[in-house]
């Protein structure tokens, strides 16, 4: 969920219908005002249903500040059976404030630059760009202004990473990144660094290995990457 840019609605994936027990459930993108111009809450105001959509328990929605609303999803035409589903997930954005179609983010000739799932993607606060994580570890930067993509960290063929890619500020983004031996050109750790105007800054080069095994929590980590012993 998510809120509007000006505070006062909220928007958000619900279910529809009794789905107990279903991985990939069918909902609808709704939002609903919460204040009134005056701050006072609308407990009557009903919801408003904006689209339908199949979503599993990573569904998210964000609202940007221009007024439309990104959300991700599979594309499907029904019927079709279990092998005809798209596995491909895709983003899309609607504005019932000045249209009333479900418009396709990322082009078709762009997709093997993005994820195949965006359950991992976040808006900057500024809704100028998408980050999201690739399906091995890698960081990508969707740009929404000229719809290009950035490479941020490539795809290590790894366990993705427990930490999500985050916004640190409208121009920073702060991500878990693999460092390498250069002696060996082996990977030893991972790190914390952080992308800002094209540059990515690796801030936890000089923290202790221990220290390191606990920020990347030392259960999970010694899944994802060895990490060098001091």
């Amino acid at each position: 969920s998510d809120w509007s840019p000006d505070s006062r609605s909220l928007v958000f994936i619900k279910a529809d219908g009794n789905a107990a027990g279903q991985s990939i459930r069918l909902g609808v993108v709704s939002s609903r005002r919460i204040l009134d111009d005056q701050g006072r809450l609308e407990v009557t105001r009903p919801n408003e249903d904006l689209a339908g959509l199949l979503f599993d328990e990573a569904g998210k929605v964000r609202w940007l500040k221009d007024g439309r609303i990104l959300f991700s999803t599979v594309q499907v035409q029904l019927p079709a059976t279990a092998r005809e589903m798209a596995q491909r997930e895709q983003l899309f954005v609607v504005d019932p404030g000045r249209y009333h179609s479900v418009i396709k983010l990322v082009p078709q000739d762009m997709e093997s630059q993005v994820p195949q799932k965006w359950s991992t993607f976040e808006v900057s606060p500024d809704s100028r760009r998408i980050s999201a994580e690739l399906d091995n570890g890698g960081v990508i930067i969707y740009d929404l202004a000229d719809g290009k993509v950035e490479t941020v960290q490539t795809d290590e063929n790894r366990k993705s990473s427990e930490i999500i890619p985050v916004w640190k500020s409208a121009d920073e983004l702060c991500f878990t990144s693999i460092a390498t031996d250069k002696s060996t050109n082996q990977i030893h750790r991972l790190d914390l660094a952080v992308w800002k105007n094209g540059k990515v800054q690796i801030i936890s080069e000089s923290w202790p290995a221990n220290f390191i095994n606990t920020f990347f929590n030392a259960d999970n980590a010694a899944e994802l990457l060895p990490l060098k012993k001091n």
